[in-house]
């Protein structure tokens, strides 16, 4: 398992200027350090080496398919999440709408 740094993030997007979105997957898993619901969304953060890395963010109207899922139960542990990386103010988020896009490698 190779954990990902933020500059590693950084290095496989690739966003023109004024881009608001790449095409490319994390292709690896990192440590999960914080789960927090905020305006009707719940933000997973990810760190790696001390650092945060990126997001997942679920929007509001894709909460309830993660009703049977116990997203506060991720922390601390190694999660792979599957989806687009996009760039939201300067920072790498993968939108989730499907639980089947967690994984929990450990």
């Amino acid at each position: 398992m190779h954990d990902l740094t933020y500059a590693a993030i950084l290095a496989a997007i690739w966003l023109p200027s004024g881009a608001a979105a790449a095409t490319h997957f994390i292709p690896d898993c990192a440590r999960v350090t914080n789960v927090a619901r905020n305006g009707g969304r719940v933000f997973i953060d990810f760190s790696s080496n001390g650092q945060r890395a990126f997001s997942a963010v679920i929007q509001q109207e894709d909460r309830r398919a993660f009703r049977d899922f116990d997203l506060e139960g991720l922390e601390a542990h190694h999660v792979r999440i599957r989806g687009i990386v996009q760039n939201w103010r300067g920072q790498p988020q993968i939108a989730l709408s499907n639980p089947a896009q967690i994984e929990v490698v450990e």
